[in-house]
């Protein structure tokens, strides 16, 4: 399990590296044909926001994975490694019920 978790990392890595090279590209693109030509790409805009969107959606669950994603540990600092286990599944728990809900309300107006 842990080298088909490795694995799947390594292919998220280089697909997130691929579409900020691109984003990237896209943008400056963008800004040379608006600025410098004076004839603005139609397709870029909506490219690049496109892109974002799975950048970030794509970079979380990336981050979320390796457990690098932001939080904060202030309480995590202050209390013993067992109550430590107990308050992350607690947490993850709750994000869970409100993930489940969330795609429930959702699915209602889709």
């Amino acid at each position: 399990m842990f080298k088909i978790n490795q694995y799947l990392n390594k292919i998220l890595e280089i697909i997130l590296i691929i579409l900020m090279v691109f984003l990237t590209l896209c943008i400056i693109w963008q800004v040379i044909s608006r600025y410098i030509l004076n004839e603005p790409s139609t397709i870029t805009e909506e490219l690049s926001r496109f892109l974002m969107i799975y950048t970030c959606l794509l970079g979380s669950s990336y981050a979320l994975g390796k457990k690098k994603h932001l939080s904060i540990d202030l309480i995590f600092s202050y209390i013993s490694l067992e109550n430590r286990k107990k308050l992350n599944t607690l947490l993850n728990v709750i994000m869970d019920c409100y993930h489940i809900w969330w795609n429930k309300i959702n699915h209602q107006y889709v």
